[in-house]
């Protein structure tokens, strides 16, 4: 897992601050079978300690976010029950409510919600990825999604946020992937483009780009595979509204689990959620391929969702209950 450094003086050098092991590969190797751009195959363990060191510098001490608990809305037991036999029961109010596009996904989730099972991604351009017409994310209602079918402005990073975690649900983790790296890295991609400073949905877009790679799973990626990159970005919002939300989700289903595997999964996540315990949790189920397990993790994945969704909508300033 790669561990942002503390403020330090004077700025850190390669020398000082060795590469992680996480990030020590050569590139050509450990990608899919998507075709590696070519100006990434150049020097590009460099490129990878130059970006980490960026954004070491431009952090304050791990550049962590931190945002109240207390100002999320409180679940009672009823609502998490609810909640839990229909994840994708979205709560739309205003425009949202007669959204066709918008209400079109959502019912396809509906009936095909989203799994932990690990899926490799491409890490290509998004003009290269619209031509990919064979992939199964192109048959799904989210392909083709823009910001601009949810709202009137693409500049309303909430709204990029919302059409990310919809692509995420339906299998579109490179777009996803695009679209929120500019919102929450510091440098320029050549799959996402420049970075985009200061961006006001930069929490929600670290927190998306945590489950991102979590959907990644076992597959290598840029940094490592995708637990270990996903276990980075979990580092990067310790407090948001939705966290305490899942954490009352997760005691809710504690309750009611049928198997003491299934407990003991859901307690500590219950007593205390983190994305990094979530993370481990995924990452342990997928690894012992115990049904009720992955059952579960899929479930807390798609309350996940659904919950970040419901928040950005709000965010946005359109009228979505949170």
């Amino acid at each position: 897992m790669l561990l942002l450094a503390v403020a330090m003086s004077p700025p850190p050098t390669l020398a000082s601050h060795p590469l992680p092991s996480c990030l020590a590969f050569a590139a050509p190797s450990i990608f899919p079978p998507c075709s590696l751009p070519s100006s990434l195959t150049c020097n590009f363990e460099t490129r990878i300690r130059g970006r980490a060191l960026n954004n070491m510098r431009k952090s304050s001490p791990l550049s962590l976010f931190h945002l109240s608990r207390s100002c999320s809305r409180r679940f009672s037991p009823e609502m998490s029950e609810k909640m839990i036999e229909s994840p994708w029961d979205v709560r739309l109010r205003g425009p949202y409510s007669t959204n066709d596009k918008l209400l079109q996904v959502i019912g396809y989730l509906r009936q095909n919600p989203a799994s932990i099972s690990g899926r490799p991604m491409c890490y290509e351009p998004s003009q290269i990825l619209e031509k990919r017409r064979e992939r199964e994310f192109a048959l799904t209602p989210a392909f083709g999604l823009t910001p601009e079918d949810l709202g009137d402005s693409s500049s309303n990073h909430f709204l990029v946020v919302a059409v990310s975690i919809l692509q995420l649900a339906c299998g579109g983790l490179d777009e996803c992937h695009n679209n929120i790296t500019p919102l929450s890295w510091d440098d320029g991609t050549i799959f996402g483009g420049p970075p985009v400073y200061d961006s006001p949905a930069r929490q929600e877009a670290t927190l998306l780009h945590c489950l991102v790679h979590l959907r990644e799973g076992h597959h290598p990626g840029e940094f490592g595979t995708g637990y270990q990159n996903s276990g980075y970005w979990a580092g990067g919002v310790t407090e948001h509204p939705t966290m305490n939300q899942m954490q009352e989700v997760a005691r809710t289903m504690a309750a009611g689990v049928a198997t003491e595997r299934e407990r003991e999964l859901l307690e500590p996540l219950g007593r205390e959620w983190s994305s990094q315990s979530f993370v481990r949790a995924c990452a342990d189920a997928m690894r012992s391929k115990e049904e009720g397990a992955i059952r579960v993790c899929n479930l807390l994945l798609n309350l996940h969702l659904r919950l970040l969704l419901e928040h950005v909508l709000a965010r946005a300033g359109q009228g979505a209950s949170l």
